[in-house]
């Protein structure tokens, strides 16, 4: 399986009232947490900070998804590049949310913050299937740094050997096969 985990960049900021152009901007630091954690952050630095967070998030049961941010100041979310979640400005903290539909498999999520004075906060949450229907904050098992790969390989055929027969008769081979993967075969 793969690595569980979200990667961040953190930006210390000017005075922002809006979250910045991300890519015009070079991180002070980057890294990986478990959780949507802006406690990474430099020690007292409590204004003037932006985070970008991205993962992979596993959705195993297809449906309707509600994701909250609750952020002082602004947060983003996005889902495989669309803004799900839009809670930018200046303010306290609030929660806002937003509903996409997605199919069972591997998601990138994206979420954006900045604080400019103040509180600071960012919390994440979501509800749907895999949720039971109930809100809760998304755990760090759903969360992949990248898409875990399979290993299948092609099994092998043995080689039946040469068969000479007559025009027009049936012909029984018994055919043998090994996989390096040890998945079951099956022969029609």
């Amino acid at each position: 399986l793969g690595q569980n985990g979200i990667n961040y960049e953190y930006y210390e900021t000017a005075q922002l009232s809006a979250l910045p152009d991300f890519d015009s901007l070079v991180p002070v630091r980057t890294g990986t947490v478990s959780t949507f954690d802006i406690d990474v952050r430099d020690p007292g630095v409590d204004d003037d900070f932006a985070f970008r967070f991205t993962s992979l998030i596993y959705v195993g049961i297809p449906g309707d998804y509600t994701f909250f941010t609750t952020s002082d100041d602004g947060s983003q979310l996005f889902i495989a590049g669309a803004l799900v979640v839009d809670n930018d400005g200046l303010h306290s903290s609030q929660e806002v949310s937003g509903v996409i539909t997605l199919p069972e498999g591997y998601h990138s999520i994206e979420v954006t913050m900045f604080e400019r004075g103040g509180g600071q906060s960012l919390t994440v949450n979501w509800q749907g299937p895999e949720t039971g229907g109930f809100k809760e904050q998304i755990g760090s098992g759903q969360f992949f740094l990248q898409e875990p790969s399979v290993d299948n390989d092609p099994p092998t055929l043995a080689d039946p050997g040469p068969r000479t027969t007559n025009q027009g008769a049936s012909v029984s081979v018994l055919l043998s096969a090994t996989d390096p993967n040890g998945d079951s075969l099956y022969f029609d």
